[in-house]
């Protein structure tokens, strides 16, 4: 059976800069990076089949049902790597008018993940039938997904009536075959 194994990776920055008093400015980014090396079955799979699916067929080739070729994909079919890399920041600025009686705060997010999954392409077999062995492999995908988010508020005695300007961009999905 693949190996099976997570690392995870994180790095969190917040920064805040008050150059004057009526005004500051804050980022706070996040970097996160994932490694998981795990069967292209995982074993949890399992838990959705049921007790009467043939493992093997009479001729000890994995059967064509749903336990067989579980068991020929976590077995015989290689190993899954996942990476996943992800970027989040978000730059704020708050202007304070009237001795801090009034509040104007501007806010844009931006937030971008990379996620690589990759099947080996080890080959296992599946039997059909008396003489009738098929050999079937994994493919791979790579996911990109891209989104901002930006709001604007006005603050007036710490009350806020409601945001001025609120703009959220629908993440952007690419998805690649290989």
């Amino acid at each position: 059976m693949a190996e099976d194994s997570w690392e995870r990776n994180a790095l969190r920055s917040k920064v805040s800069i008050n150059p004057y008093k009526w005004l500051d400015f804050e980022n706070n980014t996040f970097l996160s990076f994932t490694n998981r090396n795990l069967p292209t079955y995982g074993i949890t799979n399992v838990y959705n089949l049921r007790p009467t699916d043939v493992v093997k067929n009479p001729d000890g080739t994995w059967a064509n049902t749903p336990a067989g070729i579980a068991a020929a994909r976590m077995i015989d079919g290689g190993k899954t790597a996942i990476t996943e890399t992800g970027i989040q920041t978000t730059n704020r600025l708050n202007l304070y008018l009237l001795d801090k009686a009034l509040t104007l705060t501007a806010e844009h997010t931006f937030k971008k993940d990379f996620d690589r999954r990759h099947w080996d392409g080890t080959k296992y077999k599946i039997g059909f039938g008396p003489n009738d062995v098929r050999e079937q492999v994994n493919e791979d995908y790579a996911y990109e997904a891209l989104g901002r988010i930006n709001t604007m508020s006005l603050t007036f005695m710490l009350h806020t009536p409601k945001n001025l300007i609120n703009t959220i961009s629908r993440p952007s999905l690419v998805t690649t075959k290989r």
